[in-house]
């Protein structure tokens, strides 16, 4: 087993001492079917995201009043809604697929850690350290973990394997706590 990659540093703000970096525990080596599960599970977390159902309530409500007003229009309408509908998600797991291809090919290792304050991870085209606090939603989805930050609308996908049952059971916890009772 080849040894973990140094830890990610961050640079400490002027006139405090920097944090200790996450120790990275967790090594994932990407198999074949690695980068599609992870898209696979953006897409759905993509298409059954808030945003997303207003979107879809938003064309349904178009699709509707056009109908209301020229039933052929509607008609046009409605079909339009339910392409997007189906197409949105499937052009996000196309992209989604084609990145992951390049961070997750197989072979490729990937590394998690988890610290007091913060979850690190290091692949091939870098690494990452993402704040507890800053974290919005963290979700298990068809094998793959969606995390959203809360200041972003990008939602980050990342193999299961990387978050072991504990350490995600322990960010569920803290994100539920900082919004109330909901990850």
């Amino acid at each position: 087993m080849s040894q973990p990659p140094a830890p990610p540093q961050a640079a400490p703000a002027a006139g405090t001492a920097a944090p200790a970096p996450v120790a990275l525990t967790y090594r994932f080596v990407a198999d074949a079917d690695a980068a599609s599960r992870v898209a696979r599970a953006l897409a759905r977390g993509s298409a059954r995201s808030r945003r997303m159902q207003i979107v879809y309530g938003l064309l349904a409500l178009v699709a509707v009043v056009s109908y209301a007003l020229d039933p052929g229009f509607g008609v046009v309408m409605t079909v339009y809604a339910v392409l997007v509908f189906l197409g949105l998600p499937l052009v996000i797991r196309a992209r989604a697929t084609r990145v992951l291809r390049r961070t997750l090919a197989p072979g490729t290792e990937v590394w998690s850690g988890f610290g007091p304050t913060a979850f690190a991870t290091r692949g091939p085209l870098g690494a990452s350290e993402y704040a507890y606090g800053a974290l919005r939603s963290v979700r298990r989805v068809d094998g793959a973990v969606l995390v959203r930050m809360r200041d972003s609308t990008m939602l980050w996908g990342f193999p299961q394997e990387l978050f072991p049952d504990h350490e995600l059971a322990r960010l569920e916890a803290l994100v539920a706590a900082q919004h109330g009772g909901r990850a």
